[in-house]
């Protein structure tokens, strides 16, 4: 489109020029073909007019003499009058036409275009036309399980301590230094949206709701948008507690008002459709993708670690995806508890309890994907009707906790034909450090320190349940159980003939084979028969 206006400013300049050749040669003709009259002062041009230079003899228009104050020979003085007065015509028609040129000429050259030493122009390149440009792909960033412990619920010290090591792993230590990492990563990539998918603070303090929401604000700010749902640990919390001195202390948490209050403005305020009943919504991504957020977690009257969607708002999922439906729209689910059953090891409290529901009501209307965290687990899984199965089933996504090592978020990538593409990418908290100027050496080498962190942590934890043992064999089981443990959080493959033909394995099964940490060793190492990091889901319902 460029280049045809290009193309017709000058097929109308060109024209103009013809038509102003045309009016000097019948000057030229009315003057009985003497030029002079038109070559200024001496003969020369005017050196203000380089690149379209006519220069025209000044004349008094009273007397109708040239500057030298004399009539030319053989002319009466009507004749020179007649003359002079087509003169000043015709030089102000060539006056306008040489300034509505330059007009022309300077706006090209302000436009990228550059001279010749011909004196004509030409644009630098026969670039193609450029079409307004459309946005990428959707991208967004699944974050799960943060657990936030904002730096105002501690002073580091023996209370905190002794909470520390009793976790699963977490970095308590540094979560706030995880989260800017992620949050500034998500501010320089600018994905279409950053999604929170419930626990997200460690145990529903206010503190470190507040301290959450001021920095996901940020990330608000910058023109990225940011959902939150909530997760078991985040509402009408017993637990929520502050670690200073020598003990912990009970704090303020928040009720599902509070939450709202904090959270609202991140999701539900943007929504296109809310549940009245919970703090679900549907959150449009595009004009073809709609983001269902589901609020899974039971907290009235009372906190509950299970999860169930409620009645009310299935009803109210089933009238979005029919009016998905009908528009042609994808829908994807997300929510905090899972939807299948995802693992070996934790079989109780961590698949919705109307999962068999939800599941039938998401494959009838063809839903692709559902994306929960909860497991503290890496997890991709679709679900089958049976052995043998190959037709549709809907995937499950389950994001890993941000907060335990590697420290690791997902990026959903949908791609030209509808399909889905799925990895894990584990935060860049040394690169973050280095660019801060941080000093501590476990920041600046946050990959290292962090897997041998969680290892170190629950062989800690499983030695004190092994005194029983011989002190050396259960260092042996310990070591065994911790490295198993960090693979399986991680979603790596397992190598489950190497690891359970090994010497430390042998010894869990002479010393302790009936235990339930020997059955749940068991459980990890059947689990992770490939990687669970990366996965293609076909969209639409693989139609």
């Amino acid at each position: 489109m460029e280049n045809q206006k290009n193309r017709d400013y000058f097929k109308w300049l060109h024209r103009l020029l013809v038509f102003a050749g045309i009016c000097l040669l019948i000057a030229w003709g009315k003057c009985g073909g003497n030029f002079s009259h038109f070559n200024g002062k001496n003969g020369r041009e005017n050196p203000e007019d380089t690149k379209i230079a006519i220069s025209v003899v000044e004349t008094d228009e009273e007397s109708g003499e040239n500057e030298e104050g004399s009539l030319q020979e053989g002319t009466s003085p009507e004749e020179s009058r007649e003359r002079d007065a087509l003169s000043r015509g015709i030089e102000n028609l060539l006056k306008g036409s040489v300034e509505m040129a330059r007009q022309i000429l300077a706006r090209k050259q302000d436009n990228g275009w550059e001279e010749r030493t011909d004196n004509t122009w030409t644009g630098r390149e026969e670039a193609p036309d450029q079409e307004e440009e459309m946005p990428g792909p959707p991208v967004i960033y699944l974050l799960s399980d943060l657990h936030y412990m904002s730096a105002l619920a501690t002073d580091y010290g023996k209370a905190f301590e002794t909470f520390e090591a009793k976790s699963d792993g977490k970095v308590i230590r540094y979560l706030p230094q995880v989260l800017d990492a992620l949050l500034e990563e998500t501010v320089r990539e600018k994905p279409d949206a950053l999604v929170l998918t419930g626990d997200i603070t460690m145990n529903g303090e206010r503190i470190n709701h507040e301290d959450l929401a001021r920095k996901l604000s940020k990330v608000r700010e910058a023109g990225v948008q940011v959902l939150v749902i909530p997760g078991n640990h985040d509402i009408n919390n017993p637990d929520a507690g502050v670690y200073f001195g020598e003990k912990a202390d009970k704090t303020d948490g928040v009720d599902p008002a509070g939450f709202w209050e904090i959270y609202g403005g991140f999701g539900p305020d943007q929504a296109i459709s809310r549940d009245e009943g919970s703090f679900s919504y549907i959150y449009e991504l595009r004009d073809d993708i709609w983001l269902a957020l589901l609020d899974t977690a039971q907290y009235e009257p009372r906190n509950l670690v299970e999860g169930m969607v409620r009645p009310g708002t299935m009803a109210w999922l089933e009238e979005n995806l029919q009016a998905a439906k009908e528009q042609g729209v994808q829908v994807i689910v997300l929510g905090h508890h899972n939807l299948l059953s995802e693992s070996r090891m934790f079989t109780t409290m961590c698949t919705l309890e109307n999962g068999r529901d939800m599941v039938s009501l998401l494959e009838r209307y063809q839903v692709p994907l559902y994306v929960s965290g909860h497991l503290h687990l890496q997890r991709t899984n679709q679900h089958k009707k049976g052995p043998g199965d190959t037709g549709y089933g809907i995937y499950e996504i389950v994001s890993d906790a941000v907060s335990i090592p590697p420290c690791q978020y997902g990026v959903l990538t949908w791609m030209e034909n509808g399909d889905m593409d799925y990895r894990t990418r584990p935060v860049a908290v040394e690169s973050w450090a280095a660019d801060h100027g941080e000093t501590d050496e476990n920041l600046l080498n946050f990959s290292a320190y962090g897997e041998a962190y969680i290892r170190q942590l629950v062989e800690e934890q499983i030695k004190g349940e092994t005194k029983q043992v011989r002190e050396k064999t259960a260092e042996e089981m310990a070591r065994l159980y911790a490295d198993v443990y960090a693979d399986y959080c991680a979603g790596v493959e397992i190598d489950e003939r190497e690891r359970m033909r090994s010497w430390e394995y042998r010894q869990w099964e002479n010393c302790w084979p009936q235990s339930d940490l020997a059955k749940d060793l068991r459980a990890m190492i059947g689990d992770c028969s490939r990687d669970y990091n990366a996965v293609t889901v076909p969209g639409m319902g693989g139609e």
